[in-house]
């Protein structure tokens, strides 16, 4: 792990904007950085799909992909892709399976126990690579431009998919609309660890991870700030311990693995 602060933020700016392929990476300038990544999207959707997959509708696909990188992090609504991009819902299920399948993007699963209340049947997309999402999202990426929401949410799904668990990283939501960002599983004990991805600085928890722990009774959770600054915070809430951590830190490696 790179200790010195700022050189560690200029290289997670840098992942977050542009991502990992090693094209990009090695690129010296930001410009030709965003080139190689227009040209890696533009040779995926033109040429491998068609050639390869064999896309029956190559501008619907291309319209989906597009589509689902501006509703990165939410619930996908296979009805309404279904209707705006004038394919079946067979289609859709099609084409998301050809993305993931291709390391585009993944279907992040909910987590539920109590199938009566809570949300189990949509999956939540984040795309496999950053600087891929941005151009999907018909945006060159820059250092410059200021993190938004989603992008983050993206990125720190990615820094969970590091921990390499047998369970992946779910989410949880509730018909009442409650929602955690990323549910890990303890492997050990098979107790849910809840994490919140926050844009803000403030250390509060939030209705819904305090519906979490209420229904859960979890031994920790992590809250995922910006901040890049000094030792994590933390706060109780009954028996349950919520550590605010800063997006290059792994959310207890040492007792999840």
């Amino acid at each position: 792990m790179v200790t010195q602060p700022f050189k560690r933020q200029r290289i997670i700016s840098e992942y977050i904007n542009f991502g990992g392929y090693p094209r990009v990476v090695l690129a010296t300038t930001e410009q030709e950085k965003a080139e190689i990544l227009r040209e890696i999207y533009e040779s995926y959707l033109e040429k491998d799909i068609r050639l390869l997959l064999k896309i029956e509708k190559e501008y619907a696909f291309a319209n989906l992909v597009k589509i689902i990188a501006a509703q990165v992090g939410n619930l996908v609504n296979r009805a309404e892709l279904s209707s705006t991009l004038g394919l079946t819902e067979k289609t859709i299920e099609r084409y998301l399976y050809l993305l993931e399948k291709t390391f585009v993007i993944n279907l992040v699963r909910p987590f539920y126990r109590n199938i009566r209340k809570e949300l189990v049947k949509s999956p939540k997309i984040y795309f496999v690579d950053p600087g891929f999402l941005y151009i999907a999202q018909g945006i060159l990426p820059t250092s410059q431009r200021e993190l938004t929401g989603s992008v983050f949410e993206n990125a720190c799904w990615l820094r969970l998919k590091e921990l390499d668990l047998i369970k992946p990283p779910q989410f949880w939501r509730t018909k009442s609309g409650a929602e955690v960002d990323f549910v890990l599983t303890f492997p050990k004990t098979g107790k849910p660890i809840p994490i919140k991805v926050k844009m803000s600085t403030k250390h509060n928890l939030g209705k819904s991870l305090i519906s979490f722990i209420k229904n859960y009774q979890p031994e920790e959770g992590f809250v995922y700030c910006q901040s890049d600054g000094g030792k994590s915070p933390h706060v109780a809430y009954d028996k349950t311990t919520i550590y605010f951590i800063p997006y290059h830190v792994l959310p207890g490696k040492e007792t999840i693995l």
